[in-house]
């Protein structure tokens, strides 16, 4: 009974921490990077090489890309180049790509991107109250292609579609 237990026990251990999700070492052009889900955003069209190693105890993804990881843009680069002091005096909450950024010290972006960016002023959504009448939401799309020229003309839906190919 003993042996019963404790053969079940190991078992039962053994197949909690299969399950357990350990997260690889990631490394762009042999520099190790913290995480490539949340802070580094790679271009697939730039990567030239993609290598998967169990060496390690977490395993190792190791990503060749043809731009140099130092050449990978920061936020800070990004707000720069393409906004105004105006917008950039206001506070502002950052999206990529629609998903909400909290932390923006570590956010690399490959250079290969099209960068598309949009600003929501909310200053006039009194519903948020005062808190929030300075912020303005930035949005930046980051698309492997470029966009085709869009005609945007408001009010007038027929028009719109019309011009349409």
């Amino acid at each position: 009974m003993k042996y019963l237990i404790f053969l079940s026990t190991i078992l039962y251990t053994s197949f909690i921490q299969a399950q357990t999700a350990r997260e690889p070492i990631y490394f762009i052009n042999s520099i190790q990077i913290p995480s490539i889900s949340k802070e580094t955003y790679i271009n697939p069209d730039n990567i030239k090489d993609l290598r998967v190693t169990h060496e390690t105890t977490n395993g190792e993804i190791r990503i060749t890309s043809k731009t140099d990881y130092s050449d990978y843009l920061t936020i800070e680069e990004i707000l720069q180049k393409h906004f105004n002091s105006d917008v950039l005096n206001k506070d502002h909450f950052i999206k990529i790509n629609g998903e909400g950024l909290f932390k923006l010290d570590k956010i690399r972006i490959d250079p290969t991107f099209y960068i598309y960016t949009k600003t929501t002023d909310i200053s006039q959504a009194i519903y948020l109250g005062e808190n929030y009448n300075n912020l303005t939401i930035i949005d930046i799309q980051l698309e492997r292609k470029k966009r085709k020229p869009e005609v945007y003309i408001r009010g007038i839906d027929e028009i719109t579609e019309a011009l349409k190919p």
